[in-house]
């Protein structure tokens, strides 16, 4: 068993503007209470909610957007159920939030989006293509890495390179799979569940099927015209991608986690909620499971002792070997006659009897939480700011690309990332240190009249001696649900005129 939060090219029609202009109030980029049972916990950062603290009238901050990055694992072959931990995975990119959107001659964000739920109504499937070439590929024409790929299932839905959160667009071995090989039918459909969908994505329904021609197996990929959204003022619109008068993309407008549900002629789409279906979560991301467990089982097995004389010396190393970050990279607009001082504040709730702020020893506690997670109504949840640390970086020049991010950002822990340390009084409110990018990084934004962008990174990552707490042979194999309880506060102080 793990540790685990288990709470288990833009669409046509879009462009870019300036962001949302804000004033008082904070980042909030986690959620208090945020906790489900299903595959994946909740991040989330709501559009009106996302916001810079500011002390002069001259000094405008403007988020523009807000993505997170993670080390995302296969599924095993012909699985869309079990996750491969042993296999190369990909670094994926997820928008949680983006306030530089338009649809059509509209701000996204001013759109009022009424309804958590679409209801599609496909037209007649069409024969599609499918190419080898990545340059060809769009909705109606599948790519595939090559000739010989085999595809494992019925139903696809495959999308752009936002949706797909890799740089390939519309590739079936990048998509998203229904677990079913045969054929809906009205007592039978196909199900995809916690899929999150980016902002500004696009993408679509695409059957596969199968058939012998000259002693040889083909395949053959429809797809289905879209002919209307029932809700037409739902998160999603329908587009046509090729201006041939036949809408066969759909249209992402808000980020979140969605179920979907393909039924004969109809594709329903459902925003997950969490809280009973009280609390509505527009954009989410967590980390990997951590697995102290395997920990264990290599430290006694295959580390180098000399290198790693004690199992907690391995620990760093361990989980930063299980690719467990989450890298949220905010893009902020400031607009500032006047230098700025940036800085990052880490905010969490008060005290609770889920922390172990409370228990003698703490993290070496052998006594309390023993159990792990029961069932839903026994779930013996931990708080996340427990277990976690972070580390900030603050520069004007982003990185080149997804690889070059998370190679300069997936880091071992240690002294430079910052921590709630729980000692003698319970701190609500740490500083994180903003470091420099680059050598000649600063976090005093100069002067500018406009468009003055920088980007701040902020690793979430499981503590490294926090964490040992779960290495107590009374805790292993077991699984432990963490609260995600913590946000972050950017504040900009600008200095005064000379």
């Amino acid at each position: 068993m793990k540790l685990a939060e288990k709470m288990k090219s833009l669409a046509p029609k879009l462009s870019s503007r300036k962001g949302k202009i804000i004033g008082f109030s904070m980042l909030i980029a986690g959620s208090v209470g945020a906790v489900t049972m299903t595959t994946l916990a909740w991040f989330n950062l709501t559009a009106k909610e996302s916001k810079i603290k500011m002390v002069t009238g001259d000094l405008d901050v403007e988020i523009n957007k807000v993505s997170a990055y993670k080390y995302v694992y296969p599924y095993y072959k012909n699985s869309t159920e079990f996750i491969d931990y042993d296999a190369p995975g990909v670094v994926k990119k997820y928008v949680l939030e983006d306030h530089t959107l338009t649809y059509g001659e509209t701000d996204v964000d001013d759109i009022n989006i009424t309804s958590d739920n679409a209801t599609v109504t496909l037209g007649t499937r069409t024969g599609g293509t499918s190419t080898t070439t990545l340059n060809d590929a769009s909705s109606t024409n599948v790519y595939i890495p090559d000739a010989s790929y085999v595809p494992s299932f019925h139903y696809y839905l495959i999308g752009d390179g936002l949706f797909n959160g890799v740089d390939e667009s519309w590739s079936l071995d990048k998509s998203q799979a229904f677990g079913l090989r045969e054929s809906v039918t009205a007592e039978k459909h196909a199900i995809l569940d916690n899929i999150v969908v980016s902002a500004g994505s696009s993408f679509a329904l695409v059957e596969v099927l199968e058939d012998y021609i000259n002693a040889q197996t083909v395949y053959e990929y429809n797809y289905f015209p879209i002919s209307s959204i029932a809700e037409s003022n739902s998160a999603f619109r329908a587009i046509d991608s090729d201006d041939d008068g036949v809408d066969d993309q759909l249209l992402c407008l808000r980020s979140g986690i969605y179920t979907f549900d393909y039924s004969p002629n109809q594709l329903s789409i459902e925003l997950r909620t969490s809280d009973g279906g009280q609390r509505k979560d527009v954009s989410v991301i967590i980390n990997n499971s951590m697995d102290p467990t395997k920990i264990s089982i290599d430290y006694a097995g295959s580390v180098d002792k000399d290198e790693f004389p004690t199992i907690d010396s391995y620990v760093p190393n361990a989980i930063h070997n299980q690719n467990t970050s989450v890298i949220i990279d905010v893009e902020l607009n400031f607009t500032n006659p006047n230098p700025v001082d940036a800085s990052l504040q880490i905010e969490r709730t008060n005290a609770t009897s889920n922390s172990i702020f409370n228990v003698a020893n703490k993290y070496q506690d052998t006594t309390h939480n023993l159990d792990g997670y029961i069932d839903a109504q026994h779930p013996n949840l931990l708080r996340a700011s427990d277990f976690y640390n972070f580390y900030a970086t603050f520069t004007k020049t982003p990185y080149a690309d997804i690889n070059a991010l998370w190679n300069g950002l997936h880091r071992v822990g240690d002294n430079q990332s910052q921590k709630f340390l729980n000692d003698t009084t319970y701190d609500k409110t740490i500083d994180c240190t903003l470091h420099g990018k680059e050598l000649d990084d600063s976090i005093i934004v100069e002067p500018s009249a406009s468009d003055n962008i920088y980007h701040c990174y902020i690793v979430i990552e499981y503590d490294y001696e926090h964490c040992v707490y779960f290495l107590d042979k009374n805790r292993l194999g077991k699984t432990y649900y963490l609260d995600r309880d913590f946000g972050f506060h950017f504040s900009g102080i600008q200095h005064k005129e000379s």
